[in-house]
């Protein structure tokens, strides 16, 4: 997981939903958008009721998803917020594919 003060917190999710630029892959979507403060860059991860509907299962693939994130963390650049949303169930994918999913989307917005 993600410290607090390195996840996007709700005011902040406003202005990355209002400003964001999108990426897509076929598992997860990317929204990045400038840092209002310019400091650290923020994340967060987002499974819809519509993905998958028990909380304990948005749970789980959250807790699988920020551990890629922390991974790249040396490599994201300062000052942007991001939300990476799931599109599908993950259950069926291995931690490597979804670390490669994340890369490449990382790495198709210009944020690694």
């Amino acid at each position: 997981m993600l410290p607090s003060k390195q996840k996007v917190n709700k005011e902040l999710f406003g202005l990355l939903m209002k400003t964001g630029r999108s990426f897509h892959s076929d598992i997860f979507s990317l929204r990045v958008s400038p840092s209002p403060d310019h400091s650290t860059s923020r994340f967060s991860v987002v499974v819809q009721k519509k993905v998958e509907k028990e909380a304990t299962l948005r749970n789980r693939a959250k807790r699988r998803v920020y551990p890629i994130i922390k991974g790249l963390w040396k490599e994201v650049k300062p000052g942007l917020l991001g939300g990476i949303f799931l599109k599908k169930k993950i259950t069926t994918y291995s931690t490597e594919v979804l670390r490669k999913e994340v890369e490449n989307l990382f790495k198709k917005a210009g944020i690694v």
